[in-house]
């Protein structure tokens, strides 16, 4: 009827755009133009660092999904609904770091597991050597002994290693006085020996 007053709203989870009271004046037409409703959004959430989330539509209603990226694992909410209020529900999560070394990396039994920031690195422990998570020995020369009335410096034996030996008095060394330890796992020369020294016949 005309001269009445008109009070309008919008269902939960949109917001009245115009005036909200109308009035039918005596023309027959409305004292303003007619308002709509239009979804309340609560805007993107917030970036999730060392994850994202998945979902495009922001309004009442609606909802998004938090993963994290590879290496991280999720604390908190993995859902979180946009309200009718215009705020996103629930706790953000946030992505903590796993320790794959605490967990059981894939990493060699003779290398050493370092954690780092969403991943982990693998080292071989000297003297194995290789990716870090494939160890080989290492090349290693027989032990060479030490020489009757003698003795040898040095106890390794590894590739590239150098042993040296000496006579005690009264003897000389035949054969060479240093080894090296070759690739092939051989020495480079063969073990010396300790000579009696003698001396000149009488003239």
């Amino acid at each position: 009827y005309c001269g009445r007053f008109w009070a309008l709203s919008c269902d939960p989870g949109f917001y009245l755009v115009g005036e909200p009271v109308l009035q039918c004046q005596n023309r027959g037409e409305w004292s303003h133009p007619l308002p709509s409703c239009e979804r309340v959004s609560c805007g993107p959430p917030r970036p999730l660092e060392n994850g994202l989330f998945e979902g495009a539509d922001f309004h009442a209603g609606s909802s998004v999904v938090y993963q994290c990226h590879p290496g991280f694992y999720l604390l908190g909410d993995t859902k979180t609904h946009c309200s009718n209020s215009g705020k996103w529900g629930g706790h953000p999560p946030a992505c903590l770091d796993v320790d794959e070394c605490a967990l059981g990396s894939d990493c060699d039994d003779h290398a050493s597991c370092q954690n780092t920031d969403g991943s982990y690195t693998c080292t071989c422990i000297h003297p194995y050597s290789g990716d870090g998570k494939n160890c080989t020995e290492p090349v290693k020369c027989p032990n060479p002994g030490s020489p009757e009335f003698g003795h040898r410096d040095f106890s390794n034996f590894l590739m590239g290693s150098e042993v040296v030996f000496g006579c005690d008095n009264g003897y000389e060394l035949v054969g060479s006085s240093r080894l090296n330890c070759l690739e092939s796992g051989a020495w480079d020369s063969p073990v010396p020996y300790c000579r009696a020294l003698s001396c000149p016949a009488p003239a």
